[in-house]
Order: structure tokens, then sequence, then C-alpha cells
């Protein structure tokens, strides 16, 4: 019994380790929603969801001052509509628990008067859906302004 019962507690230590060294969960959370404002200072392409295809993500100086990244989508979905020097406003969810810049997680953007919707209300992304357009990009014919 005695050996069982220090197995459990060793078991119990490397769980409390192991969780303790897990990454920051990394979702959209649709009640942590903020209004961003800013401009554009750099556009990155990261494999942020393993190796499918590279999302865009954008660190936007605050018009009230600092810096965030903001994952906007996949590549594809986009194009090459976004640029350094752009005037955006997003609409995003702030990741827990993130460090030194804040990270957001756009549910859309508005770049030069557009306003492209990436994710519905609830956070599920619009690439993911059916009905989009022959070639997949931005979910499809009339899809830009809704929710």
């Amino acid at each position: 019994m005695m050996k069982r019962t220090r197995i459990l507690v060793a078991g119990s230590l490397l769980a409390a380790l192991v969780s303790a060294q897990q990454p920051v969960a990394h979702f959209f959370d649709p009640d942590r929603l903020v209004d961003l404002q800013g401009m554009v200072r750099r556009v990155d392409l990261e494999n942020t969801y393993g190796k499918k295809s590279k999302f865009i993500v954008l660190t936007v100086e605050r018009a009230e001052g600092g810096l965030c990244r903001v994952e906007i989508g996949p590549q594809w979905f986009l194009g090459n509509d976004i640029a350094t020097g752009m005037k955006v406003l997003i609409r995003a969810s702030l990741l827990v628990g993130t460090e030194g810049t804040p990270y957001l997680i756009a549910q859309e953007i508005s770049i030069q008067g557009a306003r492209i919707v990436l994710r519905d209300l609830r956070g599920f992304p619009l690439w993911g859906q059916r009905g989009n357009s022959e070639d997949g990009r931005r979910g499809g014919a009339g899809r830009h302004g809704r929710r």
C-alpha cells in the first residue's frame, strides 16, 4: 500500500508540473471581445495551427499607444489585402494569460473602408464553412459586412 501511495503522489506531482508548462489556451472567446484601432506595423505569416496553411498575424500600433499582435486568418482567405502602414479597425478576442505584447484573435477587420467578417458571433471561422466560393476566398460572395 505504501508503494502505491508514493506512485500516486509522484504521478500527481508530475501531472501538476506538466500542466504548469502547457502553453496558454489558444482559442477565440466571444466573452472577451475588444475593439482595436490602429496602424499595421508588421505583417507576418506564421504556421499557427501546423503546416496546413500560413496565418496572417499583424503587429498593430494602437491609436492609444502600445503594440499588440492580432491573428487574422489563413493567407489564402485574405490574399495580400493587408500591408504595413494601413489603418485598421479590428474586433477581436483577447487571449487569457498572454504576457508582454497582448495577443488577440480577430473576429472582423475593417481596412480601407471594407469590413471583412472572419468569424461568426460564436467565433467559428468562416473559411471553414460550406458555401465558400470556388477558390475558397473570403467565404464566398456576399459575406463581407455580414454577421
